[in-house]
């Protein structure tokens, strides 16, 4: 088996959050890129900062407390929270690893 992972440098510019599913085109004007927001984040608390200066979330999932008052809403659509980008350019492929599996 080949397993092939792409590790990426984004930049997000400006975010704007939502708590829908609705598709777009391009980023909301005013904005570059939308997060999708969902009620459970990675425990900030166990981030890795890279030597770089990326943070990696790498906690167990946790309840993000004040959504509903934050969005005035109590549905949330999305099963994990979701940056989206619009412009190829706005995207670094940065390394790709590439695995091969022997099963034995």
């Amino acid at each position: 088996m080949l397993i092939l992972f792409s590790f990426l440098q984004v930049a997000l510019g400006k975010v704007k959050e939502v708590v829908n599913r609705e598709y777009q085109e391009s980023a909301p004007e005013g904005f570059n890129s939308v997060l999708a927001v969902s009620t459970e984040v990675p425990d900030p608390s166990e981030d890795v900062t890279t030597p770089y200066g990326a943070v990696v979330p790498a906690g167990v999932r946790i309840n993000q407390p004040g959504l509903a008052e934050k969005f005035n809403t109590r549905y949330f659509y999305n099963n994990y929270s979701e940056y989206v980008v619009y412009k190829e350019s706005q995207v670094l492929l940065r390394y790709v690893v590439q695995l091969k599996r022997t099963w034995r």
